[in-house]
């Protein structure tokens, strides 16, 4: 199973909105509280696909495991163990 962690991020919250800067690209991007919260959860260390979701409180499942692999293609998560 895959193991993810963020790539290097600057984040700012304001209300429901999250903007994230991506320091080796310097891609700035505007994220949801979900993608907000994996975020967050993944800067503190690497998490397999269930203990995120466990520590998230969501359903594991094929929306969750495509909205990483959409984190993953835009380099806001890498994966460690692939």
């Amino acid at each position: 199973m895959p193991v993810w962690q963020s790539a290097p991020l600057l984040m700012h919250t304001w209300a429901d909105e999250t903007v994230v800067f991506q320091r080796e690209s310097g891609d700035t991007h505007l994220v949801d509280g979900l993608v907000a919260r994996v975020l967050l959860c993944l800067r503190d260390g690497e998490l397999d696909e269930a203990d995120l979701a466990a520590r998230l409180g969501v359903q594991t499942g094929t929306d969750f495991t495509d909205m990483l692999g959409q984190l993953a293609a835009s380099g806001l998560i890498v994966c460690r163990a692939c």
